[in-house]
Order: C-alpha cells, then sequence, then structure tokens
C-alpha cells in the first residue's frame, strides 16, 4: 500500500486524480459538511414595520399539511392561494439543510407564518432545495425582492404554508402553544396506491412500509385533532376533492373564513357520480371568491389536457383520481395492498387483491362503508 503511494506520489496527473476522487467520496458519505443554513433576511426597522409585525398575531394562518408527496397538495395550495391577498408559502422545510429540517421546523414555520423570510426565498435554480414564494398579482417571481415580498406578507390578512415534511402528532402538540393560536390545520390524503405509483414515476426513494407508515401515524392523530381543535383542524381526501371540486373546495373557504366545516352533499359510490367542474360546478357555486372559481376552471377543463405532466396542477379531477388503477401492476398491487391495508380500509377504499379487479372499471374505488367512513373523517 505505501509503495504504491510512493508511485502515485511521482506523478502529478494521478495525485490529483486521487485528491479528487477521495475528495468526491467524502462530500457523498457525509464527512465534509457542506450544508449552508440560508440567511434570514431583516427589513430595515421602521414604526410601521414593527406596527404590521404587531399585528400578525390576529391574521388567518393555514398549515396544509400532506402525509406524503405526491398527494394532490400543491393543486390544493394553489387553489387556496387564489383567495384575495393571500400569501402561499411552499415546502419552506425544503430550504434548510437536511440537518436542521426536524429539530428547526417550529421555529420555521413560525418565522414564515410572521413573515420574517430568508433572503434566498425569491431566488430560482436547478436545485430543489429552492423555496418559491408565490404572491397574488405578480407575474415572476424573480422579480420580488425581500423588501416586497415582507411588505406584501405583512399586508396580507392570510398566510397558507404547504408542507409534506410535517407529522400531524408534532402539529398537535404545537397547536396548544400560543404562538400557533390562530393557525388553522388542513390534512390532506390520499389512496396510498395512487401516491406510491406516482413517486415511483419520477423514481423518488421511498419504500412501501415507509410511505403507509406515516399516513398511518398521521391517521391516529386524526381524531385528537378534531377532539382538541374542531374549528382549528378539518380532513380532505383527495378522491372526494377530485370528485367534488367545487363542493370541497367551499367547505374549505369557510373553514379558513371561520364559517363552520359543513360537509358538502355526500357523493354515491360510482365515479360518474361527480359533480361536472365545468358546467354545474361554476353554476352551482358562485358564491365561491371569484379568484378561486377562476382557478377551479382554468385547471380542472378537460381542453388543458396538453398541459399535464408530473408536477402540473391541471387535471381532469373526475378520472385523475384513480388513474393509478391503470398503471399499476400485478407485483406492486400484491406488495402495496398488504403494506398499506390498514390504510386503505381507515379510508374507506376497496382492496382490489388481484389484477382482474383492480382494471374492473365497474368496481368502484369505494366500499360500501365509504358513505359512514366518510362523516366519521
Amino acid at each position: 500500500m505505501i509503495s504504491w503511494l510512493r508511485r502515485i506520489a511521482t506523478k502529478p496527473f494521478l495525485s490529483c486524480l486521487v485528491a479528487v476522487v477521495l475528495l468526491t467520496l467524502m462530500l457523498h458519505s457525509g464527512f465534509v459538511n457542506t450544508e449552508v443554513e440560508p440567511e434570514i433576511f431583516s427589513p430595515k426597522p421602521t414604526p410601521q414595520l414593527e406596527e404590521a409585525y404587531t399585528r400578525r398575531a390576529s391574521v388567518n394562518k393555514v398549515l396544509l399539511l400532506s402525509s406524503v408527496g405526491r398527494s394532490g397538495s400543491s393543486f390544493l395550495g394553489q387553489l387556496l392561494a387564489a383567495l384575495e391577498n393571500s400569501v402561499y408559502i411552499y415546502e419552506p422545510i425544503r430550504g434548510l439543510p437536511p440537518s436542521s429540517r426536524f429539530k428547526d421546523t417550529t421555529d420555521e414555520l413560525l418565522r414564515y407564518f410572521n413573515c420574517t423570510v430568508r433572503s434566498t426565498v425569491f431566488q430560482e435554480g436547478p436545485s430543489r432545495n429552492i423555496i418559491i414564494v408565490h404572491f397574488p398579482n405578480v407575474p415572476k417571481r424573480n422579480q420580488i425582492t425581500p423588501d416586497t415580498a415582507v411588505e406584501r406578507c405583512l399586508a396580507g390578512p392570510l398566510v397558507i404554508i404547504k408542507t409534506i415534511r410535517t407529522r400531524l402528532k408534532w402539529v398537535l402538540t404545537r397547536m396548544q402553544r400560543n404562538e400557533f393560536d390562530n393557525v388553522k390545520v388542513i390534512h390532506l390524503v390520499r389512496d396510498p396506491r395512487g401516491s406510491y405509483i406516482s413517486m415511483k414515476k419520477l423514481k423518488w426513494g421511498v419504500t412501501e412500509e415507509e410511505m403507509c407508515d406515516h399516513i398511518n401515524r398521521d391517521l391516529q392523530e386524526r381524531k385528537a385533532m378534531m377532539s382538541l381543535f374542531p374549528s382549528r383542524y378539518t380532513f380532505v381526501k383527495y378522491e372526494d376533492l377530485c370528485r367534488d371540486p367545487y363542493g370541497q373546495t367551499r367547505r374549505l373557504v369557510r373553514f379558513i373564513q371561520g364559517k363552520g366545516d359543513e360537509e358538502p352533499t355526500t357523493l354515491g359510490n360510482n365515479a360518474e357520480s361527480s359533480i361536472n367542474s365545468t358546467e354545474a360546478g361554476r353554476d352551482a357555486y358562485w358564491d365561491l371568491p371569484k379568484g378561486v372559481r377562476d382557478y377551479l376552471h382554468r385547471h380542472l377543463h378537460s381542453s388543458l389536457a396538453h398541459m399535464r405532466g408530473p408536477f402540473t396542477t391541471v387535471r381532469d379531477t373526475s378520472s385523475m383520481y384513480q388513474r393509478w388503477r391503470w398503471v399499476i401492476t400485478q407485483e406492486q398491487l400484491q406488495v402495496l395492498e398488504p403494506a398499506c391495508r390498514k390504510v386503505i380500509d381507515t379510508l374507506g377504499h376497496r382492496m382490489f387483491h388481484n389484477f382482474t379487479a383492480v382494471r374492473n372499471s365497474s368496481l368502484s374505488l369505494f366500499t360500501d362503508e365509504h358513505l359512514r367512513k366518510s362523516l366519521s373523517l
């Protein structure tokens, strides 16, 4: 070994090559810490700014929590962001270094709810760790300066944070703290088979057991949240949002506005019972805010099919919620259903067991218990 190193030392090119290889291995193994936490932006203090920060205590705050990714949270987040003068903050935890994402989660969420942003929040680039903040009526995000962001955030009556990196049990303990007094939680869950197929398509490294464990743990905290915070917590299934986008949206908007959380008319178990998203929906739900109605019309219209992609929010919701049934393989079904049985049953969805059944469009995704379960959820 020593003689081999001596031979390399006499050859400058080989020495440089070995050094580069060793450094690369150290970076990937974690021996060298390259994490840099984005700087917190501090605007110039003024009396008006201090007064605006003081008013943040009474501003409505919404935490949109999805148990796992690929569950429709981006679609729902942008839908809620269509509310007038809202501020939508997309995955702020993702902007933290991986080693800080759990220990600093509370401070990070409170920071953004109170409009204290990080200086990197508006930078766009190839990294998936870049945080994106959406503001209404601003055509290009890269035109927003941190000063403008803070000013717009402080003036807005509603701040929405969307995250898939927070567990409901963690939220439950924080909801009892004074700093979270005005925070409302919208808990979104999708059939794990649909989420998993979408994840695999994007080559996300997640196992069936890990994914369903996240969903199941959150579902176990649901009753406690409903009992302790009946006016500050609500639950919505992606499938219900797809089948009745206007009715579920009205319910969620009323929840945010503090006008109650009444369930919309319960749909039957057939896929054909979905509400027409472009005709009857627009006419029946005229009381929805205009920006919300316009968003639904733009994103649900079937003629926009050419705009669809893995990260688009344009979709034909009447069929998309169970599209996974025509994509899943027999091998995936045989692994997914046993691993996720508890979650599937809790959601009131059907266990298909075999390839023939899952492809049979006459078999509803929902079991006969779905109506009862949807009321108890």
